[in-house]
């Protein structure tokens, strides 16, 4: 056991009438649902992954829901993430004639049953399910799940999940940091006053 005053200088926090956890030491938790229904609209709201002047063409629309839970844990300065999410994303299009003229349109969703930490290393399964079932929705969904278009859609996925599993959620300014800064600027502006006044005389 350590004597008084010999213990790890790392354990700030004991010491501190803030109580604030000093670079990260200590377990801290932060739920990171709310941030992944953000990204994921913010990533899949309208953007297209399948065009053509003529032939299908379909984009995202947006988020129609994420379930399930996303945690970002950090103990002793090590980013621990855990998450399980079933992701349903809407996709809207429609089929084009050669001459540019809308054959027909058809929406759906794009699903992703299971995003987890532990098989973040593979290509997570994806659905492709239509609200209707005629041909122009039976062209659109096999044009999505052709291998070029579930790149695009995989990229996008990955990007969030690359995201979520470097920690942005769990970052919050330094407050030392912040007035740090704000005493530099206070201190720059102080200087500049004599200067300006001297410039008046």
């Amino acid at each position: 056991m350590a004597k008084i005053g010999e213990g790890d200088p790392r354990w700030l926090v004991e010491e501190r009438k803030d109580g604030r956890n000093v670079n990260n030491w200590h377990w801290t938790e932060t739920d990171c649902l709310e941030w992944s229904k953000k990204r994921l609209s913010e990533i899949f709201t309208d953007t297209t992954i399948l065009n053509g002047s003529s032939g299908p063409y379909c984009k995202t629309t947006g988020v129609d829901s994420v379930t399930g839970e996303a945690f970002i844990n950090i103990r002793k300065q090590k980013l621990i993430p855990s998450y399980e999410l079933e992701i349903k994303i809407k996709w809207e299009g429609e089929i084009r004639e050669e001459n540019g003229e809308k054959k027909g349109e058809a929406k759906g969703f794009i699903h992703f049953p299971y995003v987890a930490d532990e098989n973040h290393d593979e290509e997570a399964e994806m659905r492709v399910a239509c609200e209707s079932n005629d041909e122009v929705s039976k062209t659109l969904k096999s044009s999505i799940l052709e291998s070029k278009t579930k790149k695009v859609i995989y990229e996008m996925l990955n990007k969030f999940v690359e995201e979520l599993r470097s920690g942005i959620p769990a970052r919050r300014p330094n407050p030392a940091s912040a007035t740090s800064a704000k005493n530099d600027a206070d201190s720059s502006s102080s200087e500049a006053e004599p200067a300006a006044n001297g410039a008046a005389d």
